[in-house]
């Protein structure tokens, strides 16, 4: 009689090593972009523009007629996240209403994010979110917007903000780790509390 014991260790063995060999060697193919992630919207004034959902657009700094643009597409508010410039010069002959919270990239603080995210939230219409290059701060803010208002993980949310082609720069590792370690239900409530 044959011994089968080695034959049943080199297949499990085998199929191990295939399973290993699999998911490395999937981790070197593109994916399909996930349909809920944001949609491109191509314009030459507005720059890395998405669609995030009905009620939230993110792109980098718009100029003047980018302003224009937003407004003819019914995007009634701008939430400015960069640290030296707003968007008062820009958006000179429209109707849309300005919000700014100025964000250090290098140093992300939970005022600056709640006051983002409260904004967002008490807007009157759809609102556009930019920082310079619309990749980093805003990246934050719909990140932990996604995990808030859609019950995304924060997996799904630094994911989508990382691999999602918005242009988001390795050398912010500060923001992964802040959406990682951030108090999501402390943020809520602030978020969420009466002014």
């Amino acid at each position: 009689m044959i011994d089968s014991a080695p034959i049943r260790y080199a297949a499990l063995y085998v199929f191990i090593a295939l399973i290993f060999s699999a998911h490395v060697f999937a981790q070197d193919f593109p994916r399909l972009r996930p349909m809920e992630w944001g949609q491109s919207i191509i314009n030459a004034h507005v720059c890395n523009f998405f669609k995030v959902d009905e009620k939230v657009y993110r792109s980098s700094d718009p100029d003047m007629k980018g302003m224009k643009v937003i407004e003819s597409m019914g995007i009634k508010n701008v939430l400015s996240l960069s640290y030296f410039l707003g968007d008062e010069y820009e958006a000179q002959g429209t109707r849309l209403k300005l919000y700014r919270v100025r964000m250090n990239p290098g140093e992300i603080l939970d005022e600056e994010v709640i006051r983002a995210l409260r904004i967002i939230r008490a807007c009157d219409g759809p609102i556009l979110v930019h920082c310079w290059y619309g990749a980093d701060r805003t990246g934050c803010i719909i990140a932990l917007y996604r995990i808030l208002n859609q019950g995304w993980s924060k997996e799904q949310a630094i994911d989508e903000m990382v691999n999602g082609g918005y242009g988001f720069r390795s050398r912010y590792v500060n923001i992964i780790r802040y959406i990682k370690d951030a108090d999501i239900e402390k943020i809520r409530d602030q978020v969420i509390a009466p002014e």
